[in-house]
């Protein structure tokens, strides 16, 4: 795989997707001048406004091209928005403990079809960003593929339809933890939600949910 990414940015060089200066997917200057979301369910946060153009091309192009110098990118702006804004969260971690991050799970049809979990990959990028304060586990997972949740309308209906398939492997690796559950984009939440509270009921001390971004409009 990754001779195969070597090649192709030997053949196809990457472009930034805001100013297209040559050898970057996105650059610093183009993240910085990305708008940042706003309204984004309870206890969950994200990072960039969904709707504007370069964040839907630059998550576009992680989610179904592999990019995957796109899940470092994100994973780094994620890591330093959360150390800022969630000091106090980690003054309770106990000496040497470290935060718990949590991609959320894909369908096996996905990532099949795609050979890896988008958010598994952020949260990695994440992660060794900084493993003296947290460290990452795909410990939760679907226990069958959502076939329904794209038909459903009502909002209620189709996060009970989630909640009733996610879980969590192995209740000690969460328990008395602080987790942080990772995605790439949160819509209405319903996925993100599930999550939460799978954890939650496990014993997870504190639960947060952070994406790269929020799509407000539906």
């Amino acid at each position: 795989m990754e001779l195969i990414r070597w090649i192709l940015d030997l053949l196809l060089p990457r472009n930034c997707v805001g100013c297209h200066v040559k050898g970057v997917s996105l650059c610093k200057h183009c993240v910085d001048a990305l708008p940042r979301a706003i309204g984004a369910p309870q206890e969950m946060e994200a990072l960039f406004d969904y709707d504007h153009k370069v964040v839907r091309q630059a998550v576009w192009r992680l989610k179904y091209c592999g990019d995957r110098t796109l899940a470092g990118v994100f994973g780094q702006s994620m890591a330093d928005e959360f150390l800022e804004e969630h000091a106090q969260v980690l003054s309770r971690l106990p000496y040497g403990g470290r935060v718990l991050l949590i991609p959320v799970p894909s369908t096996r049809k996905r990532r099949f079809s795609r050979g890896y979990n988008q958010a598994q990959l952020i949260t990695e990028a994440l992660a060794q960003s900084k493993s003296e304060v947290w460290e990452s586990s795909d410990i939760l997972y679907k226990t069958r593929d959502n076939q329904r949740q794209t038909t459903i309308k009502d909002r209620i209906a189709r996060e009970k339809n989630v909640s009733d398939i996610i879980a969590v492997k192995d209740n000690s690796v969460v328990a008395n933890r602080i987790c942080v559950v990772v995605d790439d984009v949160i819509t209405t939440g319903a996925t993100m939600r599930a999550c939460m509270s799978a954890l939650k009921k496990s014993g997870a001390s504190y639960v947060r949910g952070i994406a790269v971004a929020h799509r407000e409009k539906m």
